[in-house]
């Protein structure tokens, strides 16, 4: 498959490089910081002194792993073996491991919503309500935060304000 090229501009607000820029863009197109969800045109970005520096180590084609519901009964008993966290579903309405929402946060997924797109969990019928937690604590555990700083869609999008179990003490 292949995927835009990409180019790092420090994001004004956050700081981050984390912009994705289509490789026929105008100086009206508008980019969004991965990060903090700031949103800018290239234009406004000229304007501050920012230029584009394009990225050595891009690779265009991303490889995709097939889901674990996808592949043979032998394979997903060998996973499982290997690493019990392949035979743990997180999400049941998609089917979704636990190891495969960790190595989607191992690619680089930050936000719930990368979660989602990356393995599905949250899409099924429930829409979320049963696997979210879960992965919230999964994606927490494996970037080493608290899970009150895993964001929806990043930037101040925060799903939880505070420990559930506080709250209920006090």
């Amino acid at each position: 498959m292949k995927i835009e090229e990409e180019f790092q501009i420090p994001c004004p607000k956050c700081g981050g490089n984390q912009y994705r820029i289509p490789e026929n863009a105008d100086d009206d197109s508008l980019i969004e910081c991965d990060k903090c969800g700031f949103t800018a045109s290239l234009q406004d970005f000229r304007e501050h002194g920012l230029e584009l520096a394009e990225k050595t180590d891009f690779n265009p084609y991303r490889t995709k792993e097939p889901r674990f519901i996808d592949i043979p009964t032998e394979e997903k008993n060998r996973k499982i073996q290997a690493n019990p966290a392949c035979g743990h579903l997180i999400c049941r309405c998609e089917m979704v491991t636990e190891e495969e929402i960790r190595q989607a946060v191992r690619a680089g997924a930050t936000t719930l919503d990368e979660i989602k797109f990356r393995t599905r969990a949250g899409m099924g019928r429930c829409q979320g309500g049963f696997c979210t937690s879960r992965a919230i604590q999964i994606m927490a555990e494996e970037r080493g935060v608290a899970p009150q700083k895993i964001t929806l869609k990043g930037g101040q999008s925060y799903i939880l304000a505070r420990e559930t179990k506080d709250s209920l003490a006090g």
